[in-house]
């Protein structure tokens, strides 16, 4: 950061960041329910509740490796983090398309 541009680099992707963060939000809250998506103050993470239909037949960490071989979408299932039946979806590094 300090030998790519400095104070510059560092707010062109904090803003980077912050668009990742409302996009990310918006997509899970109009899937999930916006109640059902909260995180992402101070941390480059979003934690989602998981629909209790889908509970039923799978655990998060099961729904995580789906998500992984099926689709190629990395997360983190919430009971790695203390927080069984949810997901942790990173938003950093998001190519924003």
């Amino acid at each position: 950061a300090l030998d790519g541009g400095g104070i510059t680099w560092v707010r062109d992707r904090l803003a980077i960041l912050r668009e990742s963060k409302v996009h990310m939000q918006a997509e899970l809250g109009r899937v999930l329910g916006e109640a059902n998506v909260r995180g992402g103050s101070g941390a480059i993470y979003l934690l989602a509740t998981l629909p209790d239909a889908l509970l039923a037949i799978a655990d998060d960490v099961r729904v995580a490796e789906r998500l992984i071989t099926d689709f190629g979408v990395a997360i983190i299932p919430g009971s790695a983090c203390g927080a069984p039946g949810t997901i942790r979806i990173c938003y950093a590094n998001l190519p924003l398309a």
